[in-house]
């Protein structure tokens, strides 16, 4: 009898629309991810410390609502299209961004009012097993280092459904397009209060507060606050040409806008409007290296990020 073999698995996302199992299917929405790791049941426990009269263990209770976890890595890619979404943005909106696909040749997604983010039914067909988690929200990172594929970072949240043996699908993944190794002539933007940096990497997260709701009468998640934040690694320079621990000391808020390809239909911008720099630390054996944390502020209702894709 064979075993489990992850490369025989498939994972498929759909946006639902309410409490019922939106039925994602292989040949629409399957995603191409890399990098996953998995927990089956994640829960909430109390012990039974009764008195028997003697030591021991006793039973472990497990609080009703049986959660899953799941994260993997997207590569960063638009559509192919100016104007389409790329086949990643369920994930997103999933993570509390809203797509916008009213400005021509491009799609943005900003945040979502708190707890007013959309929802995926994940499906995750494991070599032979199916497991399915309803009303999934997940937070989003990005890692963006020279030199490699850039790639979204989701971990998504799901009401965990039992689990069946079921054929794995034909999975059609013809809507994602390659990602670019970042680089000099695939990375054409990178510009940090204003100045345009020799960046290494640059990464974030949304910062999603991710809770699941368990109540009387109602199961589900929730995303109820987000605090957005980067980290960054540039080529230092010297005081006069920026200074940088100046910004920091003064507590400066500055923009910070990224670009990533350089053909319409596979150019991926990430904006922030205000971002305040913080903790600078110098690193390098032989070039010097500056790295900083970057506290994203958001300056009027949900402002703070702004990614386009065009």
């Amino acid at each position: 009898m064979s075993g489990l073999f992850k490369k025989n698995s498939v994972l498929l996302a759909k946006i639902q629309p309410d409490n019922n199992d939106a039925s994602p299917t292989g040949s629409v929405n399957a995603m191409l991810i890399s990098d996953l790791t998995f927990t089956p049941i994640k829960t909430s426990t109390e012990k039974r410390n009764v008195m028997r009269g003697f030591a021991g263990g006793a039973d472990i209770e497990q609080l009703g609502q049986l959660l899953g976890e799941l994260s993997f890595n997207v590569e960063i890619a638009g559509s192919g299209a100016a104007g389409t979404a790329p086949a990643w943005s369920p994930l997103h909106q999933a993570c509390g961004l809203t797509e916008d696909t009213s400005v021509s040749g491009k799609v943005l997604f900003t945040p979502t009012p708190i707890g007013q983010s959309k929802m995926v039914t994940i499906y995750y067909h494991m070599g032979g097993m199916l497991f399915k988690f309803l009303n999934a929200r997940g937070e989003l990172g990005w890692d963006i280092s020279m030199g490699k594929k850039p790639v979204w970072k989701y971990t998504f949240t799901g009401l965990r459904q039992p689990v069946i043996d079921n054929a794995v699908p034909t999975a059609d993944f013809s809507a994602f397009k390659k990602a670019l190794l970042a680089t000099k002539q695939n990375t054409p933007t990178f510009t940090i209060h204003g100045y345009a940096a020799y960046l290494n990497s640059f990464s974030g997260q949304l910062g999603n507060d991710v809770v699941p709701i368990d109540l009387v009468g109602r199961e589900d998640t929730e995303i109820q606050d987000r605090l957005v934040t980067n980290k960054f690694e540039i080529e230092a320079v010297k005081t006069a040409t920026k200074d940088f621990l100046g910004a920091v000391t003064a507590e400066t808020l500055g923009a910070v806008a990224f670009a990533h390809g350089t053909t319409p239909g596979n150019i991926v911008k990430i904006d922030e409007a205000a971002v305040q720099l913080l903790n600078p630390a110098y690193s390098g054996d032989k070039k010097i290296m500056l790295g900083m944390d970057g506290n994203v502020v958001a300056t009027a209702a949900n402002n703070d990020i702004t990614i386009t894709v065009q």
